[in-house]
């Protein structure tokens, strides 16, 4: 309950900002996935779960996802589009393009009945994996249960480092930095006057949009 809360809060917050203002969404790009079996008739996958995670993850209002055609046009441009593999390098170029702060990187591999897909949140600048998630199941009748739940821990991961950005402000981003201020009486100036008083209707209507940790006066 906390969780949706504080997902609703972040969407709430984050539409309160003008038509005008950056968009400050979560941004990714989802590449195209490894097929690390032998088998080619798994081959279609590699495009297949990039375009049902694009699908999936664009459902949240807190992510702004590079469409699949973008990336396709990308990758064209810089001759990777049938590359057997996507360097890091490649990952880095994509991104600054397509202005995005996090990259998808994954495979999969087939045992059997059995299909695993890993999945990678890389920085793609610094190269740093941000996180990994891994599902397993039956790859004929399970396929879409298994694209569902990486989705579901994909969004997720990118949904809590969103709010930690979010709530990642030192006290003086919202209050004032002045300890002498902080020191004095709400309704004193520096040199000790009382100010003005506030007639009652406007401090209560203050009262109910102020922060709560507002409570040092500069």
């Amino acid at each position: 309950m906390t969780l949706v809360l504080a997902l609703v809060a972040l969407v709430v917050v984050r539409g309160r900002a003008s038509a005008g203002s950056r968009d400050d969404r979560s941004s990714l790009a989802v590449f195209y996935f490894d097929n690390l079996s032998d088998d080619a008739e798994l081959d279609w996958l590699e495009t297949g779960l990039t375009d049902m995670l694009v699908t999936n993850l664009s459902q949240s209002p807190t992510l702004r996802v590079l469409s699949t055609s973008r990336l396709y046009q990308l990758l064209d441009e810089l001759g990777q589009r049938d590359a057997p593999a996507i360097s890091a390098e490649v990952v880095g170029e994509v991104a600054g393009r397509a202005d995005v702060a996090t990259a998808l990187v994954g495979s999969f591999v087939r045992a059997g009945s059995q299909l695993r897909i890993q999945a990678q949140l890389h920085d793609p600048v610094g190269g740093e994996v941000l996180a990994s998630e891994r599902v397993e199941g039956d790859v004929e009748e399970g396929l879409f249960s298994l694209v569902d739940e990486l989705t579901g821990r994909i969004r997720n991961r990118l949904e809590l480092q969103a709010l930690a950005e979010v709530a990642d402000h030192k006290l003086e981003d919202v209050t004032t930095s002045s300890v002498d201020a902080c020191r004095r009486p709400s309704g004193t100036t520096s040199r000790g006057a009382t100010t003005p008083s506030t007639p009652r209707h406007s401090t209560r209507r203050w009262a109910r949009t102020r922060p709560r940790s507002t409570r040092c006066r500069t």
